[in-house]
């Protein structure tokens, strides 16, 4: 085999005159098939009898080959260096590869290994097995049934299924329900609305449940189409608790032709795409009902899913194999692994007898380096995805799976390369050198995390109030007659703003004026009549020259004039809201604009009950300091004085701009659109700056903490997430 190899002296191996002299031969129910992975060629091995295949590198395949039952092991092995020169197999590589095929029973005639070596490599193909069952004790896999029965009978119709013709219709049928979906995006908003909804959720859970059965069957298909066979379909429960249906589609690795492999590779994903299309054409003409409802929720499983999980190669799924085939890189994940294992013992703890994976060129180096380094950060984090979605509805279950995988994915790690760096007979003579950098690595990483505190902050979500900001009202109900002053221009405290037009109120103030004079009169003229009729005319014209003057006020009230020096703006809108406003009928109260004192603004922002701990002493500390960058401009960043602390632990929004319905950051009380669910504290922010500064604008504030440690921060994360379950 053609591997990378670091130092000539390895084509030897100390042990090989034990199979040198042997004359095994290959097991004629082994079957060989040819494949080509970019410029390299290799093999697979079929093995009918046990079901299972095997990979092998071109070199071992005509090693392998020249095995016969007459000729011994060390005439094969000279006739490779013969006929491949540099590309032939080394005597350890030989070894290896016949212990492999005699594990396999692949291998008849002289035993080519120590008859003691046996048991210990059965044990270990036992736990290869194990741990393909197990997943890692992640994936459980539970067989169900051999669906070969049913697709023998079906495999007429999926050649025509999977080939051109159905190719063809597939591709019309997708393109036509992407057009509809498109040409219906308008109903789209609506549909989303409800798909959170709890009732909802139950018929996502049994729809998608569905689509992955028919996922899984579709690969038996393609398989089945493309001359393979598919003997076992079953269910694996993933983190131990949600099943899935799968399927064994492997016999597909022993395809010739790469499109076949890839094909099958995407089988699921080309039968959801023909579930997700026909969910289209219901979905966009039907009428708001249940069919509606399961036709959408079908089309957003069969098609969203499909594009964050199945053609991510990062995960195991069907990306993952079509990247393997295309690439010409088999068995990815497990070589770089490999990889990365034996760049740390060559490279670092100075191993030299430690053996790279196979690798074709300098190109797939770099493709196994970069795909392990990506992997393993990106599953770690759907493991903690999984884990805090089922944390939020069931938290007992989820707290025990939290332990599991801790112990799965942290402290086995570390437990099982301990045991290695103590006691593992490849570290003889760097021992003490690997110990030695495995602490220079790890112990500053542990003290870095769990000793030095470190500079902390928190970004809290602001408005932009203005301090001082009047509204404007009107005093008296009337059609809006003009609008006198400009938005967004500055005004004195008394300019007028708008001038309302009442007919009746203008009038009414006439006839008062009149009855008033005729008051008067009446006034003067009792003077002569005595003193009784004096008083009654008294009274009378005190009586008009009250009601005179409420009219006068109303009449003065049709103009509005500015309660203060500042901006006007739109009370509740824009300024061109404003300029619409001639012609409109105002009651009394009704707010028409706003005047804003400026170079008056303030940020306030709301603290949850979660961060009230960490954040509050901070901002109530002696010149708390903080920074604001509003949204949209997130380059520009404004320091910031805390003014004012208000009362803590308040429900009450005061700016709806916080509210999750707006875009905010609290979620709302359903059916009480002002009252958030978790409370909160307000402080205010005085901006040194106050460009770009607008009444109503988000930001984002972020308060200088106390220094801590990583660890601390990370538990107390921690539990407050679980006192946040708990409550």
């Amino acid at each position: 085999m053609a591997l990378v190899r670091e130092e000539i002296g390895s084509t030897f191996a100390d042990m090989w005159y034990r199979v040198a002299d042997m004359k095994p031969r290959v097991s004629v129910h082994a079957r060989f098939v040819r494949q080509r992975h970019g410029p390299s060629v290799s093999y697979v091995i079929d093995d009918p009898a046990g079901g299972h295949f095997y990979r092998l590198s071109e070199s071992a395949r005509f090693f392998l080959g020249l095995l016969d039952g007459k000729r011994t092991v060390d005439e094969a092995w000279e006739a490779c260096l013969a006929q491949l020169g540099d590309d032939a197999p080394t005597q350890k590589e030989c070894i290896e590869l016949l212990s492999q095929m005699q594990l396999y029973g692949l291998l008849v005639g002289d035993q080519p290994i120590s008859a003691d070596m046996v048991p210990e490599r059965q044990s270990r193909f036992k736990q290869q097995r194990l741990k393909q069952r197990t997943g890692n004790w992640m994936f459980f896999n539970i067989p169900l049934a051999n669906p070969e029965p049913i697709l023998r009978g079906l495999q007429p119709y999926l050649k025509v299924m999977w080939g051109l013709p159905g190719l063809i219709a597939w591709l019309a049928l997708v393109l036509a329900a992407f057009v509809v979906f498109i040409t219906h995006t308008d109903r789209l908003g609506s549909s989303l609305n409800g798909i959170l909804d709890p009732s909802n959720l139950v018929w996502i859970g049994v729809l998608f449940l569905f689509i992955r059965a028919i996922h899984e069957f579709g690969h038996a298909m393609a398989c089945k189409a493309m001359g393979g066979r598919c003997t076992e379909i079953g269910v694996m429960l993933i983190a131990m608790l949600l099943p899935l249906p799968y399927c064994d589609a492997s016999s597909s690795w022993k395809f010739d032709q790469t499109w076949r492999r890839v094909v099958v590779a995407c089988g699921g994903m080309i039968v959801e795409f023909v579930f997700a299309a026909i969910a289209t054409f219901v979905w966009a003409f039907s009428e708001p009902g249940l069919i509606h409802a399961l036709a959408f929720n079908l089309m957003v499983i069969s098609s969203v899913t499909t594009f964050l999980f199945n053609i991510n190669p990062l995960l195991r799924y069907d990306g993952y194999y079509v990247l393997c085939d295309v690439a010409g890189s088999p068995n990815l994940a497990q070589r770089s692994k490999s990889l990365w294992y034996y760049l740390i013992q060559r490279r670092v703890f100075g191993v030299i007898n430690a053996r790279p994976p196979y690798a074709r060129d300098a190109a797939e180096i770099r493709l196994m380096l970069v795909y392990h380094l990506l992997a393993v950060p990106y599953r770690l984090m759907i493991t903690f995805s999984i884990l805090a979605i089922i944390m939020t509805q069931y938290l007992s279950v989820g707290l025990v799976l939290a332990v599991f995988f801790a112990f799965i994915w942290f402290v086995w790690p570390v437990l099982n390369g301990t045991w290695f760096l103590l006691t593992s007979p490849a570290l003889m003579g760097k021992r003490s050198r690997s110990i030695g950098i495995s602490l220079a690595v790890v112990l500053p990483i542990l003290i870095l995390i769990g000793l030095i505190p470190l500079p902390s902050s928190n970004t809290l979500p602001g408005v932009v109030e203005a301090v001082g900001l009047r509204v404007v009202r009107t005093e008296s109900s009337g059609y809006v007659q003009n609008v006198v002053a400009v938005p967004g221009e500055t005004v004195s405290q008394g300019d007028v703003l708008f001038v309302l037009d009442n007919p009746s109120f203008i009038a009414e103030a006439a006839a008062a004026e009149a009855r008033l004079e005729q008051a008067k009169i009446a006034l003067d003229d009792s003077t002569i009549r005595g003193n009784a009729a004096r008083e009654v005319a008294e009274a009378r014209y005190e009586r008009m020259l009250a009601e005179t003057d409420e009219y006068r006020k109303r009449v003065a009230d049709l103009t509005i004039v500015a309660p203060t020096d500042g901006v006007f703006a739109g009370g509740g809108g824009t300024g061109l809201d404003i300029l619409n406003m001639p012609g409109r009928f105002m009651e009394r109260g009704a707010i028409l604009a706003v005047v804003i004192p400026e170079e008056n603004y303030v940020v306030r922002v709301a603290v949850p009950d979660a961060n009230a701990g960490t954040v509050l002493p901070a901002v109530t500390k002696e010149s708390p300091k903080a920074s604001v960058r509003l949204k949209g401009s997130a380059s520009n960043t404004i320091r910031a004085d805390v003014t004012r602390v208000w009362p803590a632990g308040s429900n009450e929004l005061e700016s709806m701009q916080f509210s999750a319905m707006t875009g905010g950051a609290f979620t709302t009380t359903p059916g009480q659109n002002s009252t958030t669910i978790e409370s909160f504290t307000l402080f205010d922010v005085k901006p040194e700056s106050i460009k770009g500064m607008l009444p109503g604008r988000r930001a984002n504030v972020r308060i200088r903490l106390e220094p801590s440690t990583l660890l601390s921060r990370f538990t107390k994360r921690a539990r407050q997430f679980v006192d946040g379950r708990l409550q």
